[in-house]
């Protein structure tokens, strides 16, 4: 176990918790792109808002395990490297940095997943070496 105090698989919620929300802007941003440029987006409206109830349920399921587990994510800032998150787990408070880099990497990856689409060909750098956990 680090030094954090939080699991490798705890580590891995709390980066899915702050890089969810971005991916659902980025959908609503689309959205509102494919309603007012394409003369039929009744399909692709709708295969965006499924992908954007897969990727709230997830995040739902994660607060929720958050709660079980005493987990708590506050002060999360962006900066021109990347995020930058405060957490407690049991107690222990950490931080965890992601860069821009990991971040548009996972989220692609993530949002070809939430459409349907097959991932198995991407990598993804969903990986906690790429993280940077702090006490």
């Amino acid at each position: 176990m680090p030094a954090s105090g939080a699991t490798i698989e705890e580590l891995e919620m709390i980066k899915t918790y702050i890089i969810v929300p971005m991916i659902l802007t980025a959908f609503d941003r689309d959205l509102k792109v494919v309603e007012q440029t394409m003369k039929s987006p009744g399909p692709y409206i709708d295969v965006i808002n499924n992908a954007m109830d897969r990727a709230s349920l997830l995040l739902y399921e994660i607060r929720r395990e958050f709660r079980k587990r005493g987990i708590k994510v506050f002060d999360v800032q962006q900066d021109k490297d990347g995020v930058r998150a405060e957490y407690r787990c049991r107690g222990y408070v950490g931080t965890i940095r992601m860069l821009w880099s990991l971040i548009s990497s996972e989220a692609n990856v993530r949002m070809r997943a939430y459409l349907g689409l097959d991932v198995s060909n991407l990598k993804s750098t969903c990986s906690p070496d790429r993280m940077q956990p702090n006490q």
